[in-house]
């Protein structure tokens, strides 16, 4: 309550109030449009155009290859294969246990990567293995980097539905009219069983397979 939206008009004021100047000023112009873009085609011109600014305003506090982490989803996939029982390090085999969905020179720089973000290190053995480190970033930048995964995953949900045996997956949904508070009450019920689901993961010892699950909950409707 007692929040409004920035127009065009208020990014000026806005930005002087905060002492903003230069590049400052389009970083935050461009987050102002992503976060109102009405449809895909604005939301995704806003987001390349902050990723042009991107490089000397944002990554201050988000490295560009914890950005790139996030923006493409088989370097999150191939993170969580390796802790996978008979994992290879192959590129060719890594690219085939992910249905040929990435090329091996693809996977030679998401190892590099991970690597290079201590999100993978190797044992005494020389072996690759997983680490759990903490990444931090601004909100922003998390937000836009987030963006795109999500999207790249929903897709990855309608290409499951259509070449993934019915036996390998869940997909279902549901429609239904709910008050304000229900909304929010079941956010926190999704919010719960992804903890739910990850602590399994973490019990589950030497895995088999890297499944990804998707949450999505959303109004349909304008409240009325």
């Amino acid at each position: 309550e007692g929040q409004r939206s920035l127009t065009e008009k208020s990014i000026p004021k806005v930005a002087a109030a905060f002492e903003l100047e230069g590049r400052e000023v389009g970083f935050f112009a461009g987050l102002v449009r992503f976060n109102q873009a009405k449809n895909i085609a604005a939301k995704d011109a806003a987001y390349e155009a902050l990723k042009t600014l991107r490089s000397d305003l944002a990554l201050q506090r988000l490295e560009h290859s914890q950005f790139n982490y996030f923006e493409h989803w088989y370097s999150v996939a191939i993170r969580e294969l390796v802790g996978v029982r008979g994992f290879k390090e192959d590129p060719d085999w890594i690219a085939a246990a992910l249905r040929h969905q990435v090329t091996a020179a693809q996977v030679k720089r998401s190892l590099r990567l991970l690597e290079k973000l201590g999100l993978l290190h190797r044992d005494a053995e020389g072996f690759l293995q997983p680490k759990q480190p903490v990444l931090s970033s601004g909100d922003e930048v998390s937000s836009l980097a987030a963006y795109r995964f999500h999207q790249a995953m929903i897709e990855k949900a309608r290409q499951a539905l259509r070449e993934v045996p019915s036996s390998e997956r869940d997909i279902s949904s549901v429609t239904l009219a709910v008050t304000s508070e229900h909304a929010e009450a079941i956010k926190s019920k999704i919010r719960q069983f992804r903890k739910e689901v990850l602590a399994m993961s973490e019990d589950s010892g030497k895995a088999d397979a890297v499944y990804q699950m998707n949450v999505q909950f959303f109004n349909l409707s304008e409240p009325v």
